[in-house]
Parts: C-alpha cells; structure tokens; sequence
C-alpha cells in the first residue's frame, strides 16, 4: 500500500503568551490604556464593560469577546456600577485565519462558552496551590502546561472564525466623533496634523475632541496620532523598508527625530526591526 501524506496548514498557531488572568473589575474601573506588538483578548464573563480600539468603541456584555491586534492601542473602562468579571490573556501568534479576528467582537456561542469554561477549570485547578493573579506563573514548572492552554484557544478561535457571530460598534454621538477622527489621521498618516484639522474634519469643536480623545483613549489627541504612524512604521520596516524611508513616508522632519521618537514609544531602535 502506498501511504499518501497529508501536511497540515497551521491556519492557527500560538506561539507565546504574555499574560493569563481572570479579574473583577470594581465600579467605575478606568484602565489608561496600551499599545504593544501581539494579540490581545478580553472577554466578560459577567457584567459589561467598554473597550476602544481602532476609532471604534463598544460595550462588551457578558459571553463577549473582543480581539485588539499587535500594535493596536485600547483602552478598557467600567462605566456602572455593579462591576464587572474579566478573563485576559495575550500572545503572539500566526496563521492566515488572525485576519478574520481583526477589529471585532465575538458573541460566543454556548459551545463556545463551555471552551472557555473547560479552560478555566483547567487552569484554575492547576494553579490553586499558587498564590499569583497570573496563570502563566505554572508554565516553567508543568511541561506542556501552555500547550493545554493554546489547544482550548485553537478550538475556541476555530469555532469562532466558523461562526463569525459579531457584534457592532457604539453609534453614538460621541463614538461617531471618535471614528471619523480616527480614520482622518489614518488617511492623512503621512501629514503633520494640527489639532484644529481633526477637529474641523471630525465635524466637532477643539475642546470636544480633546475631551473625547480623553475619555475612549486616556491620552492627548496628538499622542495618538504619534502613536498611529509608529504603529504604521513597525509595518513598514518589517515589510524591508529602510529607516529613511519610513521616515520620510510617515512625515517626520529627519531620520533622526523618527528614531527618537519611534524609540521612546517603542523601547526599540528602528533600525533593529530589519
């Protein structure tokens, strides 16, 4: 008999976590928010909670679950006040099926919720002898402890691209504000911006922006701006394009400033990232 191989497509690979935990958020809870290069998820187990991400605002109810790509920043808040229950974990990870995760929330099906119900089992009674928040703490003493992780996250994220049931972004006022000066500084990423254009162009006035800028992100209007062209930089010099370049294509006044600046938001010289 001749026996036929049949190679497997990893369309789904985890290949390192950052963090692992469950959290109760309090009334009122405020998280600053962050940017950094590998996935994150959050989901709510109980209650409901606000998250931006990409000029997109949503609550999140209870059986939800929003995915923020590497290098997007977000922002989490808690704005009532019974609270809420959280489950966070981050990783890297690659594979042509992460496209589908990009910029959504997830309603988990009840199939999809006892995935995530296993896992927790699982890795809170591997870990109830261990006094730490974080469940990842086990990794360097029970092998293949994160393997058993990744496995009820591969069925979870294949289950959920099969389904796609999705949940839409905030259309408020405000929210809608949000967007559209997002998406001009995405369209205008090789310009130097004044605050008074975004505003004018977001249909709103300097001080609202600045006060919504504030509540969906916790930092300035032009911090975030910064922010996106060092996020569109980090694409850029992967893809092979030099320092110089970069530079000149996202509208910094020298190489010099952009690696300053790319390395004060970073931590990283850009220069390393070739």
């Amino acid at each position: 008999m001749i026996w036929k191989p049949y190679e497997l497509k990893n369309q789904i690979e985890i290949t390192a976590f950052y963090s692992f935990f469950e959290e109760r958020l309090p009334r009122l809870w405020n998280f600053e928010g962050e940017s950094h290069d590998f996935w994150e998820c959050v989901y709510v187990s109980d209650g409901d909670i606000f998250a931006s991400g990409d000029g997109r605002i949503y609550r999140l109810k209870s059986g939800e679950m929003i995915f923020h790509k590497p290098m997007e920043f977000h922002k989490l808040w808690v704005d009532n006040e019974a609270g809420a229950g959280i489950m966070v974990f981050s990783f890297s990870a690659k594979g042509s099926f992460f496209d589908i995760f990009r910029d959504k929330v997830f309603r988990l099906s009840g199939k999809e919720q006892d995935i995530v119900t296993n896992m927790l089992k699982f890795v809170r009674t591997s870990n109830k002898d261990i006094n730490d928040l974080s469940y990842l703490t086990l990794s360097t003493e029970k092998e293949g402890y994160l393997q058993q992780i990744a496995s009820y996250l591969t069925l979870l994220f294949y289950s959920l691209a099969e389904n796609n049931n999705t949940a839409n972004a905030e259309k408020t006022f405000e929210a809608q504000i949000f967007h559209r000066a997002v998406e001009f500084m995405k369209k205008n990423i090789s310009n130097q911006l004044s605050l008074e254009e975004i505003a004018k162009n977001s249909q709103t006035s300097l001080s609202s922006l600045k006060r919504i800028f504030e509540r969906y992100t916790g930092i300035p209007v032009h911090k975030y701006f910064v922010n996106m062209k060092i996020k569109a930089a980090t694409e850029l010099l992967r893809d092979g394009f030099s320092v110089t370049y970069t530079a000149e294509a996202l509208g910094f006044c020298s190489q010099a400033h952009f690696s300053k600046v790319y390395k004060s938001v970073t931590g990283k010289n850009p220069s390393k990232l070739k």
